[in-house]
């Protein structure tokens, strides 16, 4: 595949779309194509923080933290994790975990055990790609830090709780609901 050129279509505040010319396999003969994808403005890139929460009167208490957040894509509400674009260019995906978990959820991050490499989703359509931090958290729920855009509701759930929401008809993220099963089938997330 070559790509011999891109040209941006539409510019929005949150997303461009692109429009590519590539000529697929090696001939340069070939007809070009053209395909149409989105990226997020600037390429921002973005944080998925799978988080566990530990009762600090029972460490055998092990909950995770589940997001249920509206998204207008879907036009419904997606039962997943806290997550965020980093802020800045030189923002470590640790520090955006750190931030973005405290505004989402009024929970404080107290230990990053892992991060995943940067991962894509769905690249046929976007460039987007995400890097999973995972952490342990502390602290009690809290909505005061959410923007105003935001229309976030935070559960700590239990191994039997996640499993019986997994039952349920639901609109998952693709990433959360893989964690959530492994979660529900082993009480660990990574």
């Amino acid at each position: 595949m070559q790509i011999s050129s891109n040209r941006i279509l539409h510019e929005g505040r949150f997303l461009e779309t692109i429009e590519s010319t590539v000529i697929m396999g090696n001939d340069p003969y070939e007809t070009p194509i053209r395909y149409e994808w989105v990226r997020r403005a600037n390429n921002t890139r973005a944080v998925v923080m799978p988080c566990v929460w530990v009762n600090p009167d029972d460490n055998k208490d092990v909950r995770l933290v589940i997001t249920h957040e509206s998204r207008v894509p879907l036009g419904d509400k997606e039962w997943g994790f806290p997550a965020g674009l980093q802020d800045k260019s030189n923002e470590s995906p640790a520090d955006t975990a750190k931030r973005e978990v405290k505004e989402e959820t009024g929970l404080d991050v107290v230990e990053v055990f892992a991060e995943s490499p940067w991962i894509y989703s769905s690249s046929g359509l976007t460039n987007e790609c995400v890097k999973m931090v995972y952490c342990m958290v502390t602290g009690y729920i809290s909505n005061n830090h959410q923007e105003e855009y935001e229309e976030i509701s935070t559960f700590l759930y239990n191994r039997e709780e996640v499993a019986s929401l997994l039952r349920q008809e639901h609109l998952f993220g693709a990433k959360a609901w893989i964690i959530m099963t492994q979660f529900a089938s082993t009480g660990t997330i990574i």
